[in-house]
């Protein structure tokens, strides 16, 4: 098994050099090709820019093109001022009723959500909380140290487990 393995970690470390090999050839040929195309570009135009047309022009023509826009259109509707759309607030957010399970330190210790005392452990309840909203859960044994934790308000069951 270990045979196999070694055989192809070289087969997969010879594919990414095959791989990288070939990106490497590929990008000196287009190097290479947009080079050579600078340099025919170049040496058509040495200038750089672009040569008058040799025949006068009369007066500018009206482009019958269905894309193009319409100039006078464009300048009506930017000298017009946009009309105001009332966007009403978004609703607040609802809070939603989940199920919490709260299974943290010894048996009968006391459970605090927020502040209130909600009853012992293991504690199965309901909670009313926004979704993403995180809630703190507070623990306190018969004897030893509070216990605290934090769950985000998601899903339909909070969880909270050591």
């Amino acid at each position: 098994m270990a045979k196999v393995v070694s055989a192809l970690r070289r087969v997969a470390f010879f594919l990414r050099q095959v791989g990288a090999l070939v990106a490497l050839i590929l990008s000196v040929r287009i190097l290479w090709l947009s080079a050579v195309a600078g340099i025919a570009h170049a040496k058509s135009n040495p200038t750089g820019f672009e040569s008058p047309s040799p025949e006068p022009q009369s007066a500018p023509v009206k482009a019958q093109n269905a894309h193009r826009p319409n100039l006078e259109e464009l300048q009506s509707m930017v000298s017009k001022p946009p009309e105001q759309k009332e966007i009403a607030p978004p609703p607040p957010p609802v809070p939603t009723q989940r199920r919490i399970l709260v299974d943290v330190g010894p048996a009968r210790s006391e459970v605090f959500i927020g502040k209130k005392n909600v009853g012992m452990t293991p504690f199965g309840g309901q909670i009313a909380c926004l979704s993403g909203e995180e809630i703190k859960i507070q623990v306190l044994p018969p004897k030893g140290i509070p216990i605290q934790r934090r769950v985000m308000c998601l899903g339909e069951t909070l969880l909270v487990q050591e």
